[in-house]
């Protein structure tokens, strides 16, 4: 996958440490979070706010701390702010169904 990116991109990718990628693991409590906002289940926000925390860790420090804005072409930058945003979504719609009642326990 490196044979096909520019040199920049490369070690750009080299430079990532390999803890980061221990937030990939957002993706568990998002889809776990869904499944819980289908059922209208309480559950669902807590998931959905370390899903949003660790999305926004993720994509904060490979955009600004290792500068992957530099590197990354327009469409990356814009699917990593429409990731944070759909967790953001996601999250608030979680809260505002348990305020209305939509959600049990």
């Amino acid at each position: 996958m490196l044979k096909d990116m520019t040199p920049e991109k490369q070690e750009w990718v080299k430079s990532i440490p390999s803890w980061i990628y221990i937030f990939f693991l957002s993706v568990a409590p998002g889809t776990l979070g869904s499944i819980g906002l289908l059922i209208r289940k309480a559950w669902a926000t807590p998931l959905f706010a370390v899903s949003l925390v660790s999305v926004v860790i993720q994509m904060g420090y490979t955009m600004f701390i290792v500068e992957g804005s530099d590197v990354l072409a327009a469409g990356d930058k814009i699917m990593s702010l429409v990731v944070i945003a759909l967790a953001g979504v996601l999250l608030w719609l979680s809260m505002y169904a348990r305020k209305r009642g939509w959600m049990s326990s």
